[in-house]
């Protein structure tokens, strides 16, 4: 539930306080006897607080249903799996033989950083380090839980508590035993839970117990967006036993992280946002699409409510064709348990941002300007994105993470906010140099109380990229554009690319710092590539599911079905 400055809560409803009815008129389903049948009390029991929480129980059994739709992972055999496991094999191939390359980086960043403390006079403060590395540092502040091993802001979340004197146990699904964060030296421990959509109960009394026994007394969620409403339901699970929680309340979480409700929640307490209309059926879709003018002569882009991986890249539109608008919809599942958005596509420039937010005032704040499956993060600082973000928070009371998508529109030079995701951002890699933000997550009345809010990336803070998505991007981008003129009359056009590709390269790389090798804890760099990635890879040859690329800041197979 968010509330205004004043106190007054906010549900999802009109404003009248009716609760929103579907798209075709009927009213939603009773979510708690959809749960009742769905076989779920025990998770009622555990927590029988949520059973007078609407939007949470909707949002568990939109979940649930999808989880039980989704096909349990088989090993495929066709055209296409054949294709998907001969990629896989090719890219594990490759990233086999770059180990000598990275094992020589890694050692070179290392001994370039020994060598400048040393010419600092601070090699005592090195012996120190390497003491603090090799051996676990004593804990000053307690022990804090983190979710999301296998991302990079998962890492750096733990990086952060650690050098301010926390003692980090990171969490993870079984799924990703094999996650390279746990060999940080930053990680005291690392233990596994359930997948929470899957199965929540045993997700929720897996992390209870897990607080219970490291005597827990902060929990940072990481979450990816499947994840959210579970980890801010074990934050209140959790809190009873002492243990701070840097996560919105469960019921602003399951309303911010539905694209509808958000969109109209911010209609309704005054924040801009592109129009849009909620898609419960393909019936729906077809209707409108014949009513061009309902569009009013702009593009609408079709968007899943719920995260697809595939699916985010379609960049689907309409008013379209109806015939190519059946051909597209014909693998979709559009439903009132798994519903779409059809959203204004505005055309400008792109941000997202990663703020920490206490008692409706903004604690940090990082932006970037963003592109789909973003792997440059590097700070703005654009006013407006603040402007809007410190708004809302005034506006809903917020505290705990929020991380909004933004569209600054061409047409008319004003900021929209298009998608609220209410977790932690990969934004957050931009404080990767910054010494105070740990303290915004574990101590923000202390941040407020000192009046350093908000804490922001340093200025002069060099941006972050992954270094072998670098290079992949320039072999794999530049390169085929050579191949595909050598014999033509565009050969020197293509020679011309790939220059500016490689020279635009070599200037990320000599400006920035990767986001995952830090010299002082470089075990992490070689265990994504050469242990999480390579069994990702396994993983896709053994079932042969249909995939796109690997992508090094989530630590995930982008693939059909994934996470």
């Amino acid at each position: 539930m968010a509330h205004n400055a004043n106190g007054r809560a906010y549900a999802y409803g009109d404003n009248n306080g009716n609760h929103v009815k579907a798209a075709n008129g009927a009213a939603r389903p009773d979510a708690a006897a959809l749960l009742r049948n769905a076989d779920l009390e025990e998770l009622l029991v555990l927590l029988p607080s949520i059973a007078e929480r609407e939007a949470v129980l909707e949002a568990v059994l939109q979940d649930r249903a999808l989880a039980s739709s989704a096909q349990p992972a088989r090993v495929h055999f066709s055209f296409g799996s054949l294709l998907s496991r001969a990629k896989a094999a090719a890219l594990l191939t490759l990233v086999l033989y770059s180990l000598p390359v990275s094992l020589l980086l890694t050692a070179a960043v290392v001994l370039r950083h020994c060598q400048r403390l040393l010419q600092r006079g601070q090699g005592e403060e090195l012996w120190q380090r390497l003491r603090a590395g090799l051996s676990e540092r004593r804990a000053t502040r307690g022990t804090a839980l983190v979710s999301g091993a296998k991302s990079t802001k998962g890492l750096h979340v733990c990086r952060h508590l650690h050098r301010a004197g926390w003692r980090v146990v990171l969490v993870d699904t079984h799924k990703n035993w094999a996650s390279g964060s746990r060999f940080s030296w930053c990680v005291a421990g690392f233990r596994t839970t359930p997948i929470p959509n899957k199965d929540p109960v045993g997700y929720l009394k897996t992390l209870r117990a897990i607080a219970v026994s490291e005597k827990a007394s902060l929990f940072v969620p990481v979450s990816i967006a499947q994840f959210s409403v579970y980890e801010a339901l074990a934050a209140e699970l959790i809190k009873p036993l002492g243990c701070a929680c840097c996560t919105l309340d469960v019921e602003s979480v399951a309303v911010l992280n539905d694209k509808i409700k958000f969109s109209a929640f911010c209609e309704r307490i005054g924040m801009r946002v592109p129009r849009s209309f909620p898609i419960t059926s393909c019936k729906r879709l077809y209707e409108l699409n014949s009513r061009s003018e309902v569009f009013d002569y702009q593009d609408f882009l079709l968007k899943s409510i719920h995260y697809a991986a595939t699916h985010r890249v379609d960049q689907f539109t309409l008013p379209c064709d109806p015939e190519a608008l059946k051909d597209y919809t014909r693998t979709l599942d559009i439903s009132a348990a798994a519903p779409w958005q059809l959203q204004q596509m505005l055309k400008g420039r792109e941000f997202s941002c990663n703020t920490i937010a206490h008692e409706g005032r903004v604690v940090a704040h990082a932006d970037n300007e963003a592109c789909l499956s973003c792997l440059y993060y590097n700070h703005v600082g654009e006013k407006q994105i603040y402007s809007w973000v410190e708004q809302f928070c005034k506006r809903t009371n917020a505290s705990g993470q929020l991380c909004f998508d933004f569209m600054l529109n061409k047409a008319d030079g004003h900021l929209y906010a298009f998608e609220c995701n209410p977790r932690t951002s990969s934004v957050l890699l931009e404080y990767h140099d910054h010494p105070a933000f740990a303290e915004a997550l574990c101590n923000p009345e202390g941040v407020l109380a000192s009046g350093k809010a908000p804490i922001e990336p340093l200025p002069g803070s060099p941006p972050v990229y992954w270094f072998w998505n670098e290079v992949g991007e320039l072999a794999f981008g530049a390169l085929p554009r050579i191949a595909r003129s050598i014999y033509g009359w565009w050969y020197w056009l293509g020679m011309w690319d790939a220059r500016e590709a490689a020279v635009e390269t070599f200037a990320r790389l000599r400006g920035g710092v990767d986001a995952v090798l830090d010299p002082e804890d470089p075990l992490p760099f070689l265990a994504l590539h050469y242990g999480q990635v390579p069994l990702l890879l396994l993983r896709a040859i053994r079932f042969g599911n249909p995939w796109i690329k690997v992508d090094l800041c989530t630590g995930k197979l982008v693939e059909l079905g994934g996470d």
